[in-house]
């Protein structure tokens, strides 16, 4: 009996969704026919499906966007916050892709040297060692 199947990951699948929601929705703000708010608050709610970090940045966002558009902030000074937010946010995937780097690099050396148990010719014990050793590193990069 042969299994085979695909496992998506839930967080790819949230990523692609804020692309294309990002893609459809800013320009959308950008012109006018949508509010700021509006677009923001899209964007609460795709990063409350992925557990993301960034819930309190979006949330922020829109409260930012809900002065602007109630007059208490001028466009200026509502675009520059938004500038830059955009430059803290560019640096910090920047180093969120260096740790990723680094964390992928450190688990599979670390978990090279874990010996297969099974016949499959697949080493399990290998793969979720390598799983876990990045996590860890993951976690103790945030």
């Amino acid at each position: 009996m042969l299994l085979s199947g695909c496992v998506t990951n839930p967080s790819v699948n949230v990523a692609q969704a804020a692309n294309a929601y990002i893609a459809e929705n800013r320009p959308k703000a950008m012109s006018g026919s949508i509010k700021w708010s509006t677009y923001y608050e899209g964007l609460v709610e795709l990063a409350k499906k992925s557990q993301s970090v960034r819930v309190s940045d979006w949330i922020e966002a829109v409260n930012m966007a809900k002065e602007y558009e109630a007059g208490r902030i001028s466009k200026d000074d509502f675009y520059k916050w938004r500038d830059e937010g955009n430059a803290r946010a560019a640096l910090q995937n920047s180093v969120n892709q260096k740790n990723r780097a680094q964390c992928e690099y450190e688990a599979k050396t670390g978990a090279a040297a874990v010996q297969a148990t099974g016949r499959s010719g697949l080493n399990f014990d290998q793969m979720f060692k390598e799983k876990e050793l990045f996590e860890l590193c993951m976690r103790a990069r945030q």
